[in-house]
């Protein structure tokens, strides 16, 4: 009798583990909600940038002061020539939006391999017009404020910053989401 009892443990206890193995295994296999990703992104001219493909993103600005400065791209290339320009890709797979914070360009860290962090020398941040109408791209060269960015379920934007260098292999973190390695 006490060696079916001790028997029917053992198989309950062997049970749960297999179920928590194959639990986590299941779950290891499936690509996060929130995907971050950096790449290069190649341009002849700031004056004749190409910006990638995105889905509109919302920007959420609590009532408070911010500011920005707008740069031009003759500005910007005369003064730090051909910089590099960083995409961040963020894909949102979830069913529920998600939302960072920029509260300056300071939160945008680049860490190259040595162990060296830069900041970058602009954004490229959409502005809308006073009249309505697509939204506009420019170089931001500073951007103060609490900045929320809305990344709704299901679809992926697209951030470009620019830096004096950039190489293959460094991380890029914006605020604390988790750093996206430059590919």
């Amino acid at each position: 009798m006490l060696s079916g009892q001790l028997g029917r443990k053992v198989s309950l206890i062997l049970g749960v583990l297999i179920t928590v193995v194959f639990a986590a295994a299941v779950q290891a296999q499936q690509p996060p909600k929130f995907q971050v990703t950096a790449s290069i992104w190649e341009y002849k001219s700031l004056c004749e940038f190409q910006d990638p493909k995105s889905a509109p993103f919302n920007l959420r600005l609590p009532k408070g002061s911010i500011s920005t400065v707008v740069t031009g791209c003759m500005d910007i290339e005369k003064e730090h020539g051909h910089a590099t320009a960083i995409r961040v890709l963020m894909k949102n797979a979830g069913t529920a939006g998600e939302e960072f914070q920029i509260g300056s360009l300071k939160a945008v860290i680049l860490r190259l391999p040595s162990g060296k962090t830069l900041t970058p020398i602009a954004i490229r941040w959409p502005w809308n017009g006073p009249f309505g109408g697509r939204p506009i791209l420019q170089f931001y060269t500073q951007l103060n404020g609490d900045w929320y960015i809305q990344v709704p379920a299901g679809d992926e934007i697209n951030l470009v910053f620019l830096f004096e260098q950039a190489p293959k292999g460094a991380s890029v973190q914006i605020g604390s989401m988790p750093p996206a390695t430059v590919n």
